[in-house]
């Protein structure tokens, strides 16, 4: 069975990675060696993380090595990963004489044209496309030619070489352009199967008329082999000294955010900081950590002001920084955690994925809708304009009932986990109506 995976993943988020995991592992516990490739940002570091073939899911590859430097750094001659690719191409050519700009423009649609049949290729070899979960449905970090063009240009050539598509619990975060939509509803409409990763991302398609009775099916990373086990206190100090992990997120920064409010960062690392020498203050431990490479221009931040801190000295190691390379290693130091106070939304899904209380910063819808759907919202607050206190009074209450909080999670991750698994088994259906197609 051949099986691609497309995500607009650079091998940088460990939340996109967890998810690859994840489906990863429940086709091969379904089917019998089946060949899975990648289609990703960024095929040579996803190739690496997963050891599995991956291929461009564009025409022009994110440089692995420079997607998230500081934009002052890079020196790149490509668009870098969240770049709105058509603004990009506007700019590039009119920073160039006439001549230059159409050569420019022919080079570009060359490279599409190969990439095209390049990617017409592997389809008419493949017995089922995936677009495999995360936030797909955006053009926030690319415009209208980023994910939303990637999708109806796959489903679009997967339709000729008659190579089924689903949609897997995906996210719809942002489509601001009509372009957008026009792109994103044509490859909805091409899929043999869609589901939702909550009501929210639903809601924000109503213009689609076909995809109102699609279900919703939680986020994939609660699939992954690590889910529902219980929260373990293994190489954790005892209560009441903890191990708190705090998770920075650069939302509105100058680090290669698409948008930037210098004023609502800097009063986040504030109070986050804050709080963290509190923490630190009263005996527990802290570790900054990241789900996403990029963040740790947050951690980075927020590190400093607290090495400037009077009291710094006495905290000794029990302040220290994980910036860890994959999803495996990420779920490997949020297992010593024993709570997390996190922004970014697979921060929360992979602690919750291992039973730990949370407390989230929230800047997106989609932070608040899983909080809710956990049954968690009285501990998540709104990153705009949450307060010290509000920090201080919830994760209080978070450590008086954290033993209830975790079972609780746990449940609510085990159902999760039987809902993906009855998702799942719809694959094996679908595969069976296009086997036999390549012979």
């Amino acid at each position: 069975m051949r099986i691609l995976l497309l995500t607009p993943y650079t091998g940088w988020n460990q939340g996109d990675g967890a998810i690859q995991d994840a489906v990863i592992h429940n086709l091969r516990k379904r089917f019998p060696e089946p060949q899975i490739q990648l289609v990703t940002l960024c095929p040579r570091l996803t190739s690496k993380l997963h050891g599995l073939p991956s291929f461009p899911i564009a025409a022009v590859e994110s440089d692995n090595h420079l997607a998230f430097e500081e934009p002052e750094s890079s020196t790149q001659d490509f668009p870098k990963a969240g770049v709105n690719r058509g603004e990009w191409a506007k700019k590039r050519l009119r920073s160039v004489p006439a001549a230059r700009r159409i050569a420019s423009f022919l080079r570009l649609a060359l490279r599409e044209i190969r990439h095209g049949f390049r990617a017409h290729r592997l389809l008419e070899q493949t017995d089922l496309l995936i677009m495999s979960g995360g936030g797909q449905i955006d053009d926030y970090w690319g415009g209208p030619f980023g994910q939303p063009y990637a999708l109806f240009k796959w489903a679009s050539l997967a339709k000729f070489t008659h190579t089924p598509v689903v949609f897997l619990s995906v996210g719809v975060c942002s489509l601001r352009a009509r372009l957008s939509r026009h792109l994103v509803f044509r490859a909805l409409r091409l899929a043999a199967y869609r589901s939702y990763r909550d009501q929210g991302s639903k809601n924000l398609l109503h213009d689609a008329s076909f995809t109102r009775s699609d279900p919703e099916c939680p986020d994939l990373a609660f699939s992954h082999p690590r889910g529902g086990w219980p929260a373990t206190t293994a190489g954790i100090p005892t209560p009441p000294r903890l191990a708190v992990g705090i998770s920075p997120i650069t939302y509105l920064s100058p680090h290669g955010w698409p948008e930037h409010n210098p004023d609502i960062y800097e009063r986040y690392l504030q109070t986050l900081s804050e709080f963290a020498e509190e923490v630190l203050g009263a005996g527990h431990s802290v570790v900054l950590f990241t789900s996403a490479w990029q963040d740790r221009f947050g951690v980075r931040d927020l590190q400093g002001k607290l090495d400037s801190s009077p009291r710094r000295d006495s905290w000794g190691d029990r302040l220290r920084q994980a910036i860890p390379s994959c999803a495996d290693d990420l779920l490997t130091e949020i297992a010593r955690m024993d709570a997390v106070v996190a922004s970014r939304l697979h921060g929360i899904i992979l602690s919750h994925l291992l039973s730990k209380p949370v407390l989230a910063l929230s800047y997106d819808r989609k932070v608040g809708a899983h909080m809710e759907a956990m049954a968690q919202e009285r501990f998540c607050l709104d990153l705009h304009d949450f307060t010290l206190a509000e920090v201080r009074d919830a994760f209080g209450v978070l450590g008086l009932e954290s033993s209830a909080i975790s079972a609780s999670i746990r449940s609510k991750v085990i159902e999760y986990g039987q809902k993906l698994d009855r998702q799942h088994d719809l694959l094996i259906r679908l595969m069976g109506a296009s086997v036999g197609k390549i012979s």
